[in-house]
Order: structure tokens, then sequence, then C-alpha cells
């Protein structure tokens, strides 16, 4: 069967639980366009109320990160 690939993937949880959210922005950024309200955070993160709304979506963003199910269109050769 030479029309396929096979990918083996490993990924350092503890590292990844451990990115600081500028981290975590900047890889998602990488692949994905970030929302407008994560644009609005980084030039103004003393708004203690979009920092709340924020700081989920950088916690949701790094567990997809780290899920190699949320990703597998990404390792298309």
């Amino acid at each position: 069967m030479s029309n396929h690939y096979h990918q083996v993937l490993r990924v350092d949880v503890d590292k990844a639980e451990n990115w600081s959210e500028a981290n975590v922005i900047r890889r998602w950024k990488r692949i994905y366009s970030i929302q407008p309200i994560v644009q609005q955070y980084l030039k103004n993160p003393q708004s203690e109320a979009i920092a709340a709304v924020v700081k989920d979506i950088i916690e949701k963003w790094r567990e997809r990160l780290i899920g190699v199910r949320f990703s597998p269109n990404l390792l298309i050769i």
C-alpha cells in the first residue's frame, strides 16, 4: 500500500501545559487566525472583563494544540 503515509506523533504534554499565554497564542496564530477579542486583549491586557474570556479561549487552544485528534488535516503532506 504505497498510496498513503503513517505518521507517529509524540506530544510532550507536561511541557505544553506550561506554555505561557503568549506562546499558546503564537503557536495558534501560525495555524489559524485569532479572534478579534484576543487581538483586543493583546493590545490592552489590563482589561479584566476581556482577560477572563480570553484566558478561557487560550486554555481551549492549548488543549487543541496538545490533542492530536483536533488537527489531523494539518498533517496532510
